[in-house]
C-alpha cells in the first residue's frame, strides 16, 4: 500500500520552510548501518551556484539529517537542513513548491539513493529547481580510534595546476594538509592565482575525501572535488578538481566567471622536516638548488643558483639585488622575493614537495598576472 509521506525542508539562509508532499511505494522502517557521509555537489554547466558540499549523518532506521549549501556567492548562496527518511529500496526524494526566480539554484527536487538499503557505504543522486541540476556524491566516513588510527596520519605538502588555462593562470597552487589520527583533515593553501582557501573534511572508507573550498572572498570562486590518498613514485594523494575562477560581471546583471578548469591536478605527499629528512636530495655542495621565475608579465625567465646549507639556510650565489628565500622547514613552505626589471618588489611563495624532490609555487604581479616559480636541486 502506497502512503503519503510528509516532510519539512528549511531553508537556512532565507528561513523558509517547504512543506513539501510526495508519494513513495513504501514509508516502512528498516535495518541499516548507521553512519555518516559527506561528499559535494557539483553541476556540469560550471555555475558555482550549483555547486556545494553536503553531510547526512544516517540512523539505523533509515531516518536521516542533513546539510547542505548551493553557491558561494553572498546573494545566491543557500543553506539548507533537512530530516527525511529512505524507504525500504534505500530510496529519498523530495518535492517543493515551483520556483519561480531560478536565477540561482534552489533546492526544489532532492533525489538521493543508498547504493545499498541495509549496508549502505555511498549515496548519490541529484538537486535541481527545473534549470540548475546539481549531481551528488557522498562516501561513509571512516572510523578510527586510538588503538586503531588512519594509517596516512601525517602532514603533507601539495602542488595543483592546470597548464591547458589560458594565460595569466599558468601559476602553481600549493599548500598543506594535516590528516590527524582520527581520520580529521584539514587543507590550507593557495589558488594557482595566489587566492587563499582552507578546508576541514574528513577521511572516507575508500581513502578518499571531499574538498570544496570558497576563496577568500564574497566573488573570488571555488575549488570541488575528490582526492585520494594512493601511494605511487611521485604522490601520496592526488586527483583533479574543478576551478571555478572569480566572477565578473555578465549578461543581464549576472556574474560570470574568469576561467574554467575542468582539471586542476592535484599531487601530494608526505613531509617529513629535517633532520628526519632533507628539504631536498642535491648532489653538488655548492650551487645545488636552482630558483626559476617565469611568466607573469617577465619579458624573460630570471634565472639563479642557491646553496643549501646544513642549517637550511639558501644562499644566492650571486645575491642579487633584492633576492630572497627562505624556507620554513617545519611545514615545507617558502617564500620569497625578487626585483623586477621594471624596478619594483615582487613577492613569491610556494611550496616543497620531497617525493618529487622540487619546489614549485606563484608569484603575482601588480597587474594580477600569475608567474610560476620553480625550485629544483642539483
Amino acid at each position: 500500500m502506497t502512503k503519503i509521506c510528509f516532510h519539512p525542508f528549511r531553508n537556512l539562509a532565507r528561513g523558509v520552510v517547504f512543506l513539501g508532499f510526495f508519494a513513495v511505494a513504501s514509508c516502512n522502517v528498516f535495518a541499516s548501518d548507521a553512519g555518516v557521509f559527506q561528499g559535494i555537489l557539483q553541476s556540469g554547466s560550471y555555475n558555482d551556484e550549483s555547486f556545494g558540499f553536503i553531510k547526512i549523518a544516517l540512523t539505523s532506521s533509515g531516518k536521516f539529517s542533513m546539510r547542505f549549501n548551493l553557491g558561494v556567492n553572498k546573494v545566491g548562496i543557500h543553506s539548507y537542513a533537512m530530516t527525511g527518511t529512505y524507504d525500504t529500496n534505500g530510496h529519498y526524494h523530495f518535492e517543493g513548491p515551483v520556483v519561480r526566480d531560478t536565477r540561482y539554484a534552489i533546492a526544489r527536487i532532492i533525489d538521493l539513493q543508498l547504493d545499498s538499503p541495509t549496508s549502505p557505504h555511498a549515496i548519490t543522486g541529484f538537486v535541481t529547481d527545473g534549470t540548475h541540476t546539481s549531481t551528488v556524491e557522498l562516501e561513509r566516513l571512516a572510523t578510527f580510534s586510538a588503538s586503531s588510527p588512519a594509517p596516512e596520519q601525517g602532514r603533507y605538502t601539495f602542488l595543483c595546476s592546470d597548464p591547458t588555462l589560458p594565460y595569466p593562470y599558468h601559476g602553481s597552487g600549493f599548500g598543506t594538509v594535516a590528516l590527524k589520527n582520527n581520520g580529521r583533515i584539514v587543507v590550507r593553501g593557495r589558488a594557482p592565482d595566489g587566492r587563499i582557501f582552507s578546508q576541514s573534511t574528513s577521511l572516507t572508507e575508500n581513502g578518499r575525501w571531499p574538498l570544496f573550498a570558497k576563496m577568500a572572498g564574497a566573488t573570488n570562486g571555488i575549488l570541488s572535488g575528490w582526492l585520494a590518498f594512493r601511494k605511487t613514485v611521485e604522490s601520496d594523494f592526488s586527483g583533479p578538481l574543478v576551478w571555478l575562477g572569480q566572477e565578473r560581471p555578465g549578461p543581464n546583471n549576472a556574474f560570470v566567471n574568469a576561467h574554467v578548469s575542468t582539471n586542476l591536478s592535484v599531487a601530494g605527499a608526505r613531509y617529513t622536516p629535517p633532520p628526519r629528512q632533507p628539504l631536498f636530495q642535491t648532489s653538488a655542495t655548492t650551487n645545488d638548488i636552482h630558483l626559476s621565475l617565469s611568466e607573469g608579465g617577465l619579458a624573460n625567465t630570471i634565472e639563479r643558483n642557491l646553496t643549501l646549507t646544513e642549517t637550511r639556510r639558501l644562499i644566492f650565489n650571486p645575491k642579487n639585488i633584492g633576492d630572497a628565500l627562505s624556507v620554513k622547514s617545519a611545514t615545507g613552505l617558502f617564500t620569497g622575493k625578487f626585483l623586477h626589471p621594471a624596478g619594483y618588489m615582487i613577492p613569491f611563495r610556494g611550496a616543497i614537495l620531497q617525493k618529487q624532490n622540487r619546489g614549485g609555487g606563484q608569484f603575482v604581479e601588480r597587474t594580477g598576472e600569475g608567474g610560476v616559480v620553480a625550485l629544483t636541486p642539483e
